[in-house]
């Protein structure tokens, strides 16, 4: 399924440049699932698969075209072969790539474009377009009952974007309702200009196992404590219905209208986002970053807010440690008024497993921080570095490489110096120590 989707997402990949030569030639091919690489003549497509030989020792290999850079997808659709499906075969018709006077201009992948089946309509990696200023969903919810078997306790329902596999019977009625927050994030990802392909997944939908019973969710990876998961493995969130505000009452379930899950949005966010946003140089600091930006933007009744108070909400969220409250709340008194964070070079190129290790709250924090100051702040709000940075990672680019990118000519020291002036206007005092120095995070 998982390469199904991933293939509908591409169904026409522009050309990186406007003609490829017609015949194979020994070049670097990636796969950006596993992070490798190798020096290959390009075969033939067979299948959904691409097959190389490789420069070396001139054994063949049939990689998936999936996982492929776009670099890499780009120059098999140049050699004349139409995108890989799971019915076609080498020894099908190929179609020939579009006429270079059709094709968007090289300098991004803002011109790749995808045919969405069930509306005819088409989108792209789209890095340009102004920011979103509403997302939503309706309050009712069209849903499909798939299967409900009460032997087993197996119950499927489909939300427009979702399909929902629970071990507890909750009626199209309760799901309506509760799918809500679900196509609300849905909507809010699909609208950032962050070249998000996967929100534009169509010919499937995002799974999520929803457990009655904190044992369930145990048993399933969950910990205690903790409102939810995204497993990148297989691709599906786990959720305890408790934590979406569902409860039963005789012999039907309620959901309350009011209960948020913040961990939730965040852990859809990963569900939602580009598979190579999260290769080294951008796991931890931006995958984590821009799930808590949907996170920290204020949600009710179906809506988040991203009118002339969201970046005021947003400060409040990270000065209160990932919590919401209201201008005069209780919580007021735990605002802070300085951050102090690691060296920006550190930080953003530590292992995620120092990221999310003892002070995976804190990073968290930073990542968001860096996250909206790339979106809202750097170079004008243009996104200019941010642009570059999603593009190269696209195009395979990793680690400091792809770091480069976000700098476009800066040193660390200066963009350390940047960030700190441009939260100074907002209140906040931004300070960066080495990492060996730190001792308090906040203030």
């Amino acid at each position: 399924m998982r390469s199904k989707k991933t293939l509908n997402r591409i169904t026409q990949v522009c050309l990186l440049i406007a003609a490829f030569a017609c015949s194979a030639s020994a070049r670097e091919w990636r796969d950006v699932k596993a992070g490798t690489s190798m020096e290959a003549e390009y075969v033939r497509q067979q299948g959904n698969k691409v097959v190389l030989k490789r420069t070396s020792d001139g054994k063949l290999f049939a990689v998936e075209f999936s996982r492929l850079s776009l670099g890499d997808q780009a120059y098999v659709m140049g050699m004349g072969s139409s995108k890989p499906t799971a019915s076609s075969s080498s020894s099908q018709k190929k179609t020939t790539a579009p006429a270079a006077k059709n094709q968007p201009s090289p300098d991004a992948l803002a011109g790749m474009s995808k045919k969405v089946s069930n509306d005819h309509r088409y989108y792209r990696a789209d890095f340009s377009s102004p920011w979103p200023t509403e997302a939503y969903a309706s309050p009712r919810q069209t849903i499909q009952v798939i299967k409900e078997d009460s032997k087993n306790d197996f119950y499927v329902y489909r939300s427009p974007h979702f399909e929902f596999q629970c071990d507890a019977k909750l009626g199209s009625s309760a799901m309506s309702k509760l799918a809500r927050i679900f196509e609300a994030t849905y909507d809010y990802v699909n609208k950032m200009p962050l070249g998000m392909l996967k929100a534009h997944t169509r010919g499937g939908y995002f799974k999520v196992l929803l457990v009655e019973s904190n044992h369930s969710f145990m048993q399933l990876g969950g910990r205690s404590g903790v409102g939810g998961f995204y497993d990148p493995e297989k691709d599906h969130v786990v959720v305890p219905i408790h934590n979406l505000g569902v409860r039963k009452l005789g012999g039907s379930y309620r959901v309350d209208h009011e209960k948020t899950n913040y961990i939730l949005m965040h852990e859809l966010t990963h569900q939602l986002t580009e598979p190579v946003y999260f290769a080294q140089g951008s796991r931890g600091w931006f995958s984590e970053g821009i799930a808590e930006y949907v996170a920290g933007t204020r949600y009710e009744s179906g809506k988040f807010h991203l009118n002339t108070s969201h970046q005021k909400n947003l400060m409040r969220y990270i000065t209160l440690g990932g919590r919401h409250a209201n201008v005069g709340s209780q919580y007021d008194q735990h605002l802070v008024k300085e951050v102090h964070m690691p060296n920006l070079e550190w930080f953003m190129t530590m292992s995620y497993g120092q990221f999310s290790g003892q002070n995976a709250r804190a990073n968290y924090a930073f990542g968001l921080l860096l996250t909206n100051y790339f979106i809202h702040l750097d170079r004008g709000g243009t996104r200019e570095s941010l642009n570059s940075f999603l593009k190269g990672l696209h195009e395979g680019k990793t680690g400091q490489t792809a770091i480069d990118e976000l700098l476009l000519g800066r040193s660390f020291d200066q963009l350390e110096k940047e960030i700190a002036q441009a939260y100074r206007r907002s209140g906040l005092v931004v300070k960066f120590y080495e990492p060996q120095k730190l001792s308090t995070q906040f203030r």
